[in-house]
């Protein structure tokens, strides 16, 4: 089975607002669980050949966000493993979510490709309350029960996630 290694961000900034991007289901979808509307996910993507965790952070920061720096908080928060079906074929996500701290909120996402923009639906900026407040669908499920301890103090080990959308 092809294997995907992800590292995503739990990006929070002087606000301790979560950035957040609003997927379209036809990206990558769970054959065994799927969901039919959009729903919400932190900004990362894939780790390249030859590129560390803490490397692909920072390109994906800055692909997705424009942000150049950021405080990078390790151990990760978070790492999960789902198979879902990415671009046709079944593949299994290995996933790490690590807090980042950014000194600023403006979002200019630099040359999102066509696989991105038909993708990616919404870019926002999200409290904690209006998360556990929100019908919208998150994923992780754990945005919603588990993001105020992360954002109250960096976490000092790794929790292993349930990384499927739905119960």
């Amino acid at each position: 089975m092809k294997e995907r290694r992800v590292a995503r961000m739990i990006l929070l900034n002087p606000d301790n607002k979560i950035l957040l991007l609003k997927i379209d289901t036809k990206g990558s979808m769970d054959p065994k669980n799927p969901i039919r509307q959009p729903f919400w996910i932190p900004p990362g993507g894939g780790i390249e050949e030859g590129e560390t965790i803490q490397q692909t952070l920072l390109r994906e920061l800055k692909e997705e966000t424009g942000i150049e720096r950021a405080e990078i908080c390790e151990p990760a928060a978070w790492y999960g493993e789902i198979i879902l079906e990415h671009k046709g074929i079944e593949t299994l996500f290995k996933q790490w979510f690590f807090v980042l701290h950014v000194e600023y909120s403006e979002i200019r996402p630099e040359n999102p490709d066509e696989f991105e923009k038909q993708l990616i639906l919404d870019v926002r900026w999200w409290h904690l309350e209006e998360i556990k407040s929100s019908q919208e669908i998150f994923a992780p499920r754990q945005l919603k029960t588990d993001l105020g301890s992360i954002i109250e103090s960096s976490p000092k080990e790794t929790e292993i996630i349930n990384l499927s959308v739905k119960s």
